[in-house]
């Protein structure tokens, strides 16, 4: 099932590089997904290459948390419909940040509000 998964993230990020790069790619056959054969092929840069830019077609937002140390900002950022009751959540390492899921985000929120916060210290979040 995780490789499925895997399998499928791959071909999602590989249509997403696709779209963002406008550029023709080759295509191979995918035997193991029938509803979507042909998938492109493209070099993806590892994700610690990437700058971090903002992406126009998400919404931040913050809420107010406490702690024993008191009051604080924590940071999330939404794409997709915000009344969409269909919601996937995203959270990041221990060293990363929510903008680490613009890709996966930006995919899949024609289906769901994607939620990623950003873990208090890290991002946006205070």
């Amino acid at each position: 099932m995780l490789r499925r998964l895997l399998d499928w993230l791959r071909r999602l990020l590989r249509k997403e590089a696709e779209n963002d790069l406008g550029q023709a790619h080759a295509t191979v056959a995918d035997a193991q997904n029938p509803i979507d054969p042909v998938v492109p092929v493209v070099e993806l840069s590892p994700a610690e290459e990437v700058q971090d830019q903002p992406d126009v077609l998400s919404r931040t937002h913050y809420v107010q948390c406490v702690s024993t140390s008191g009051l604080h900002q924590m940071a999330y950022h939404e794409w997709g419909d915000p009344n969409n009751s269909r919601v996937l959540v995203c959270v990041h390492g221990l060293t990363r940040r929510g903008s680490d899921f613009t890709v996966l985000a930006k995919a899949m929120s024609d289906r769901y509000r994607v939620i990623c916060p950003d873990i208090v210290g890290r991002g946006d979040s205070d």
